[in-house]
Order: C-alpha cells, then structure tokens, then sequence
C-alpha cells in the first residue's frame, strides 16, 4: 500500500513540513512524538503551489522523493525533474523530461532540490 503523504512550504517562515493536506484550509497537519512518547499533531498552513505528493520512491540515500524533486545522477550532467505521480505511475512521462524511464529511476539518484527552492543541496 502506497503511503499517502504531501510536503508543502510553509507561509511563516518557508521550512517545508510533511504530512497530510488539508486542501480547504491550505493546512499541512503533522504527526510526530513528544518527549514523553505520546502522538504530538501540528499544523502549518503553506503556501499551496508548493503542495506535492510523496512518490512512494526514495533516492540512494533515504531521502523521500516527492513530486518536483530535482535528482541528479552519478557520472551524468543532465537532471531529473520527478514529473506529478499520474504522470510518473502511468509511464506517460517516458522522455517528456529528456529522460528514459526505464533507464533511469529515483533510487538511482539523489535529491538536490526541489522545483519550489531557489538552492539547490
């Protein structure tokens, strides 16, 4: 089963938070453990041209590759720009982004940015 999970710039300070999406609200609302093991819930509102989903996918190093992710692959130049998850689940974004989709998959690479950062690493 695929972990439903969204990421998000946050309106106050700009730090991205993850979580689930509250698309009326614009809210982010976070889960996390408090000091003394108990469920502690956040919520943040963001800025929602930055919402995007969680691809199920990690890259070489653990890190969660959510849509908009920019990769970047040992030994070659180019970038990889990790197209919405209907494109992505579908196939249809074989070589839309200059990249063959069989040749060249997220668990290959490493996340260096995002579409919605101005730095990249």
């Amino acid at each position: 089963m695929r972990v439903i999970l969204f990421r998000g710039k946050r309106v106050d300070n700009g730090e991205r938070v993850e979580g689930g999406y509250d698309v009326h609200g614009d809210h982010i609302l976070t889960k996390a453990l408090d000091d003394w093991g108990e469920d502690y819930y956040g919520t943040y509102k963001v800025i929602p041209e930055t919402v995007v989903q969680y691809t199920g996918l990690e890259d070489m190093n653990g890190t969660r590759v959510f849509e908009g992710d920019i990769l970047k692959f040992e030994g070659d130049d180019r970038e990889m720009i990790i197209p919405n998850w209907l494109e992505w689940n579908c196939g249809c974004c074989s070589n839309v982004y200059g990249w063959d989709t069989d040749y060249r998959k997220p668990m290959d690479g490493i996340v260096i940015g995002n579409i919605h950062d101005k730095e990249r690493g």
